[in-house]
């Protein structure tokens, strides 16, 4: 039989409660070892009748707080919510998932059920890197770590899940080299030839093994996913670091591993205090505040988040970065480029300016329809009727297969886009520093 803590109140008289008790204990093959009572006793007759049940009882005190202290004391497997309104709300219902599926407990109730499959164990110590909502920068931050490893004297394999992964793992080793060409024959094998662990392969030079996941819930697990195969895989190699790239906004159902969480500068606090949002704040030992410039947000909203961020998790080192454009292997100076990309057009002005000034190119046009394949081919017609010498892509989306393609049937070179994570300068502890303190002390607790 399974542990079970019961949430009651004083709206049901207690004969009822201990029927309702007897009878979901049987039914779900359950023990009770302890309940949490919500609101007040005055109906049913004051404390003695609570203690009628012959349970630990913990009362008078904030609902939430006391859930989590049963939990701690009493170790439930399962959470069994038998209360109703008013003195439970839908908010409060919502923290209590929240808080159970973060603790791996299943939550059940009259019409709902709770629950997520057990994280797979690693033994490698690893960083897993997820974000509140898409399009964070994800795999540049994978990359950007896998190269401080690097750096650090590390091994590291990196592990995607995409909605676009192989149906079964599939090993890029490191220092594979990555062509426009090889990347259009990877397509042709009926294969999505810009999933994440490609791009991560491509910029980082390291090993990495893609996988797929489906659905994502509320808590940021996916449904399904054959991540576990791929680390299954990876035991065979030699590594001495695995890091875990999340996909869209759900977590790599992994542990134990350090977390970094990517949250959008331009996002507005009370986002993060969504019952959900809080826990995964709450396990995070880094907050990354990505696109940390105008027009994304501005520096009191940094300031805002930052404080918000440490309300939740006092632990919680925030860091605050941008995204800047790097091409290892660029067009001629002078070339005429297009450049097609997931980033919306505010910022296009911006990236036309850094790629002319750095690199010394004539940009004629920008496409952020990287994600919208019908407007991306419309884009990128345009932009050959009007003659370019070069394409910038990102390796994204559709861009093997309308960019890429496109670009080789009519010899035009096509040049990779990498986004790199830069700390602003005026901002403690920078990107760098946080994560290699958080290496480290990862590290150190796997020797333990």
């Amino acid at each position: 039989m399974r542990r079970a803590l019961f949430i009651i109140d004083g709206e049901h008289y207690m004969p009822v409660v201990r029927q309702a008790i007897d009878a979901i204990e049987e039914r779900e093959n359950l023990e009770a070892v302890a309940a949490v009572f919500l609101g007040s006793a005055e109906k049913i007759g004051g404390a003695e009748a609570v203690a009628s049940l012959d349970l630990p009882v913990l009362r008078d005190r904030e609902a939430l707080q006391m859930v989590c202290e049963a939990i701690e004391r009493f170790s439930p497997e399962v959470v069994v919510d038998l209360s109703d309104a008013p003195a439970m709300e839908e908010r409060l219902r919502m923290e209590v998932a929240a808080e159970c599926l973060a603790r791996g407990l299943t939550y059940i109730g009259a019409d709902f059920r709770f629950s997520a499959e057990p994280p797979v164990t690693v033994r490698r110590p690893a960083l897993s890197v997820f974000s509140l909502t898409k399009r964070c920068g994800k795999t540049a931050l994978c990359t950007y770590i896998a190269t401080l490893l690097q750096e650090m004297g590390e091994t590291p394999i990196i592990f995607t899940m995409s909605r676009g992964g192989p149906p079964e793992p599939t090993v890029v080793k490191a220092g594979t080299k990555l062509t426009p060409d090889t990347l259009v024959a990877i397509a042709d094998k009926g294969l999505h030839a810009a999933a994440d662990h490609y791009e991560n392969a491509l910029f980082s030079g390291v090993t990495t093994i893609g996988s797929r996941r489906a659905g994502g819930g509320f808590s940021g697990r996916p449904f399904f996913t054959n991540l576990h195969a791929a680390i299954k895989t990876a035991s065979r190699m030699k590594a001495t670091w695995y890091l875990f790239e999340g996909s869209g906004t759900d977590a790599p159902p992994v542990e134990p591993t350090g977390k970094v969480v990517l949250i959008s500068a331009g996002t507005e606090p009370a986002t993060l205090l969504t019952p959900f949002n809080r826990v995964r704040v709450r396990v995070a030992d880094v907050a990354v505040l990505v696109h940390a410039e105008p027009p994304h947000t501005t520096p009191t909203r940094l300031q805002e988040l930052k404080k918000c961020l440490q309300t939740i998790n006092p632990e919680v080192v925030v860091c605050a970065c941008v995204l800047r454009p790097f091409l290892p292997q660029p067009p001629k100076e002078g070339s005429r480029a297009a450049v097609t990309t997931t980033t919306p057009e505010a910022v296009h002005d911006r990236l036309r300016s850094e790629l002319q000034n750095r690199y010394k190119l004539n940009v004629v046009g920008i496409s952020g329809a990287l994600a919208n394949r019908s407007l991306l081919s419309s884009d990128v017609r345009r932009f050959i009727k009007e003659g370019v010498d070069a394409f910038i892509t990102e390796l994204k989306a559709a861009s093997v297969e309308v960019v890429i393609r496109s670009a080789i049937s009519r010899k035009i070179p096509v040049h990779f886009l990498q986004n790199r994570p830069v700390s602003l300068p005026e901002w403690e502890p920078s990107l760098r520093s946080a994560l290699q303190r958080l290496v480290r002390r990862v590290k150190e607790q796997k020797r333990r």
